[in-house]
């Protein structure tokens, strides 16, 4: 699942959380998306994430928020 907006704070790329391993090598399961420049932290706490079905439909719910922001720099714009 691609397709995420670069970070509304510093502009920098997004990934996953869970695209990679941790610190300890091991893969975990995850909903966050993180900046991979200024480590901004996206979590969803929406009660339609909670109701969904599948964890690929959290996710999907996480993208839609995440890319359907207010844009920071034009003032919600």
């Amino acid at each position: 699942m691609s397709g995420l907006k670069n970070c509304p704070l510093c502009k920098g790329l997004t990934k996953w959380c869970d695209s990679e391993p941790d610190e300890d090598g091991d893969m975990h399961v995850c909903d966050h998306i993180i900046c991979t420049e200024c480590k901004m932290s996206f979590i969803p706490t929406c009660e339609a994430s909670y109701n969904a079905d599948s964890f690929e439909e959290m996710k999907q719910i996480a993208l839609y928020k995440f890319n359907t922001r207010a844009d920071t720099t034009t003032g919600g714009r």
